[in-house]
Formats: C-alpha cells, sequence, structure tokens
C-alpha cells in the first residue's frame, strides 16, 4: 500500500488478515497494471484501465474494457465514468458514457462490456478509445496512469470473387533451401498488408485449420506481373538473392500451406500447396503423378494458370497434363524470382497468346483457336455457327435469323429455291415448272372432262364427265407407271366416283378411255 513507509521483519504482521490490516493489496493473476510505478507515502485512491490497448474481431460480439483500483477507502465508495473520446458511437451499439462504482473497502475490478455488431460490409480496423474521467469518492480519488483504453476492432468480411495472387514456386530442397514465391497477375501493384501465408505442421492441428499464421513484413508489395519470394534466412545465397523477404520456413513435404487474403478475424483462401487435412506421411503429397512431390522437389506453376486454387487435389492433379504443376528436381533454382505467365482467362483449353476468341462461354468445345461455334460465322453471314442453319451462304447476300439466304431455302418445299420462285406456297407435292409455278392437272387439254374434285382428295374423287360419250374404262398409275386400280365401265356416265381412301399419299395419273378418244388427269391423295 502506498501508506507502507519502511519494510517490515514480521511477514505475519505485514501480510495482515484482511484487506485493512495488511499492507498489501491482492490483485489477480496477470494484473501487471503497476510494474515500474508505485505510490509512496500517500493513500489516495487511484482507479485506472488494467491494460492500454486491446484488438478484437468484429466477429467476437463483444469487447471488455476492465478498470482497477488502488488504495481504496474502507470508507467511501469511489466512482469513475468510462466516456468513449475517439470514434463512432453508433458504430458500437450506440455506446454512452458507463459509470463504474467501486464499494468502500473493495480493490475488485470493475468491467464495461461493449457490444460489437457483425455487419457484411468490407472494411479497415476500427479504432476506438475510452477515457476515464469525473473520478469522485474513495481517499481524494484520482485517475491513474492508464487513463485510456484503445480498442482496435478488426473487420471480418473480404471481398467476394477475390482472384488475384497465387503460389508460382515453391522449393523443399535440402537443408534450409526453403522458399515460397507468390505472383501477380494482375496489372497492379498489390500491397501484401491485407495477405498472409498460413501453414500446419505435420497436419497439426488436423481438423482443417491452420497451426501458425504469418503476416509478410510491413510495407511489403508486389509489383504487376512480378513475384515476391518469401526464403528461409539460411538458404543457399543464389536463392536469398533473390528472395523479397527472409525468416524461418517450416515446411518439411508434409506441411500444407496456404496464402490468404484478410485477417485471422475473417479471410479468404486463394491458394494451397498442400492441405490443412491429416497428415499424408513424411514422403508429403502427391502431384502431377509423382510420389512426395511437396518433399525435396520444387514446384513450378504451369504458366496457363490464371489464379490460385483452394482445392489442392485439383490443383495437384494426378498426372503431368491434368496437373497445374510442374515437378522439378530436388534443389532446382533456376526459375526463383520470376515467372512465366501464359493465362488461358476463359478456361477453354487455349492459352490467350494464342487464343482468338476471348470469353469463351464455360464448357464450350474449342478449334485449336480457342473458338467456339458460339464464336464462329464461318460463312461471314452474320449468324454464328452454332444457330446457322445454311452454311456457305454466298457472300453478300441478306439473311434470316437462322443464316439462311433465299437462295439456300426452298419455303413451300417445291424444290424450287425462293430466289427463284416466282409461286409462293405451292401445294405439298404439287408439280411446278422451273419458276415454282404448278403445272396444270391436264396432261393433254381435251373436252372430255368438265372437272375434277376435290384434288386433292383424301376419300372419293369425283369427275364430272361429259355424258354423250360412252366411258369405256378408266386406269389409275401411280407416277412409276405401276397400275393402281383400272376399272371397266362401258356406258355413258355424267360422274364418275372413285374411292381412294386405300391409296398412298401422293400424285397419281387418272387415264380415261372414251369410245370417242382419251385423257389423262393428275390428282392428288392427301
Amino acid at each position: 500500500k502506498a501508506s507502507a513507509t519502511t519494510g517490515n521483519a514480521n511477514w505475519t504482521q505485514s501480510a495482515g488478515t484482511n484487506a485493512d490490516d495488511s499492507e498489501w493489496m491482492v490483485k489477480d493473476k496477470d494484473d501487471f497494471s503497476n510494474v515500474g510505478k508505485h505510490k509512496y507515502g500517500v493513500s489516495n485512491t487511484a482507479v485506472q484501465f488494467s491494460s492500454t490497448s486491446a484488438d478484437v474481431c468484429e466477429s467476437d460480439g463483444t469487447a471488455t474494457l476492465t478498470v482497477s483500483i488502488t488504495d481504496p477507502s474502507a470508507t467511501t465508495a469511489t466512482t469513475v465514468e468510462v466516456a468513449l473520446t475517439t470514434g463512432t458511437a453508433s458504430d458500437i451499439s450506440d455506446y454512452t458514457t458507463q459509470t463504474l462504482t467501486f464499494d468502500a473497502g473493495s480493490a475488485d475490478n470493475k468491467t464495461v462490456t461493449i457490444t460489437i455488431p457483425d455487419d457484411s460490409e468490407v472494411g479497415s480496423t476500427e479504432t476506438f478509445v475510452f477515457t476515464l474521467q469525473n473520478v469522485t469518492g474513495g481517499e481524494s480519488a484520482e485517475i491513474g496512469d492508464n487513463a485510456t483504453h484503445t480498442l482496435n476492432i478488426q473487420d471480418n468480411d473480404v471481398e467476394a470473387g477475390t482472384v488475384d495472387l497465387f503460389f508460382s514456386e515453391y522449393a523443399e530442397g535440402s537443408g534450409s533451401n526453403k522458399y515460397l514465391e507468390i505472383y501477380n497477375p494482375t496489372s497492379d501493384a498489390i500491397s501484401l498488408d491485407g495477405y498472409a501465408f498460413a501453414n500446419n505442421v505435420n497436419g497439426d492441428p488436423g481438423d482443417g485449420n491452420y497451426k501458425y499464421w504469418n503476416n509478410f513484413a510491413a510495407g511489403a508489395s508486389v509489383a504487376a506481373g512480378a513475384t515476391y519470394v518469401v526464403a528461409h534466412k539460411d538458404a543457399d545465397q543464389s536463392i536469398l538473392d533473390k528472395a523479397n523477404e527472409t525468416r524461418t520456413l517450416y515446411h518439411n513435404g508434409n506441411d500444407g500451406q496456404a496464402l490468404m487474403k484478410g485477417t485471422e478475424c475473417g479471410y479468404i483462401v486463394l491458394d494451397r500447396i498442400g492441405d490443412f487435412g491429416e497428415d499424408p506421411g513424411s514422403n508429403g503429397w502427391e502431384v502431377a503423378g509423382v510420389a512426395g512431390a511437396t518433399k525435396d522437389h520444387t514446384l513450378i506453376r504451369k504458366a496457363s494458370v490464371a489464379t490460385g486454387n483452394n482445392d489442392w487435389a485439383a490443383a495437384a492433379g494426378t498426372t503431368a497434363d491434368d496437373s497445374e504443376w510442374i515437378v522439378k528436381e530436388k534443389n532446382h533454382w533456376d526459375d526463383v524470382g520470376s515467372h512465366t505467365y501464359v493465362p488461358d482467362s476463359d478456361g477453354d483449353g487455349v492459352t490467350d497468346d494464342v487464343d482468338q476468341c476471348p470469353d469463351t462461354p464455360s464448357g464450350a468445345s474449342v478449334d485449336a483457336n480457342g473458338c467456339a461455334d458460339s464464336q464462329k460465322d464461318a460463312d461471314g453471314d452474320g449468324v454464328s455457327d452454332d444457330i446457322d442453319q445454311c452454311a456457305d451462304t454466298p457472300s453478300g447476300a441478306s439473311v434470316d435469323a437462322n443464316g439462311c439466304a433465299d437462295s439456300q431455302k426452298d419455303t413451300d418445299g417445291d424444290g424450287v429455291t425462293d430466289d427463284l420462285d416466282q409461286c409462293a406456297g405451292t401445294p405439298s407435292g404439287a408439280t411446278v415448272d422451273a419458276t415454282g409455278c404448278e403445272l396444270p392437272l391436264f396432261v393433254e387439254k381435251v373436252s372430255f372432262i368438265n372437272r375434277i374434285y376435290p384434288n386433292p382428295a383424301s376419300e372419293i374423287l369425283k369427275v364430272e364427265l361429259d355424258n354423250s360419250m360412252v366411258l369405256n374404262k378408266y386406269v389409275i398409275n401411280d407416277l412409276d407407271g405401276k397400275i393402281i386400280e383400272a376399272v371397266n365401265i362401258g356406258r355413258q356416265l355424267r360422274y364418275l366416283e372413285i374411292d381412294v381412301k386405300s391409296f398412298n399419299e401422293g400424285l397419281f395419273i387418272l387415264h380415261l378411255d372414251f369410245d370417242k378418244g382419251n385423257t389423262k388427269v393428275k390428282f392428288l391423295k392427301e
């Protein structure tokens, strides 16, 4: 206590039996708030924050401010206000000044709970300063050295759809010859302040989470189209010469590494080498069909890879063709500090340097130029090949939505293209001339028949005859000359009715044999 002015060889007396007769105040474990300072010869009550700052996550929901008291009065309570002096109260659930009361004779700490809303907006760390003020009571109570407490609330939200940095090279060589290389494929420099790399050790903790979170060096950045190399501090000099940052790196083939964007409060995984699951064994993970490729090997990302991959199994692949990595022998450092990047931005299997059709729809089949049918117009008619129903349209011809010019269409199906057809809408099956116009039904123009109806006919075909003549017989042939029906009549008729229900659909020729001549007429069965 401040009132103790000399040492005391009598420990029992010094320790006392209660808070009043003891020369000592008993604080909680790990309360170091008064270390390095002491009040002597005075017994003024003092209140102060137990710590001057704290870092919390937005997702924590609450933060606790602890205020301690020294030399409390045995008879008079002590009060103090905890006010927000820097920061916006509405950002912490409309915080208002809180008053704390220390009961007379009590040295117990008091706390204030700060409520932290968890929003979904991407933001930066917010800082709030709380100040002790208006202390009263106690033994001439005053505010101690820790009069303010700074609370830093780290955001836990990360911008969705982030596609930027990825691992471009990894080495696990002899001794301390280890490094990680990170590539920036964008057109802008990227600060590494909001990034980190995390790792586990031999599968520990084994629950899919990392064990260590490693921030990059303060102020570090990666230039556009450049690499950033983190190397072991004791690596070969040829590696150190290309390193942007050195430290002790812990990876021996079976230690998963992940490139993170965000903070420990909230992050997304941009890329992986290995994973955070179970220990793969001392030989590490297989890559591109090479067993133990993450141990005693160097991995180089293929030039066509445009982004990181959170799916390690997919990135590692099972063969040299489907893997995103090229596996090099142990202590291969020829490429450290540089990376060849020729991406396949639309993922069609054709790299951008030869791809003539960017932005190919996902999953579409493409030719050697990276073009899907939906991106090609082989005949130049303005209709893409995937919907063009008329290939090889003549140059300059006007086409419809299906890519067909009149010279490529026969709308009425009469065998004469629309550009030459002078008679649109010709009945199906009708015989036409070169202009697409229907030929007359009478093959021979005679006066023996007045009319034939209905034509086309589906059941009964009626023929109105000149009844001044005797109809000897009639014969019906198909267009190949085959006799379909032949009937002898031998008398005068006004009307001839023929049942055609059993006939196949198509054109037929009716031959009429009269006592004074004959004639032929075409009819259509529908």
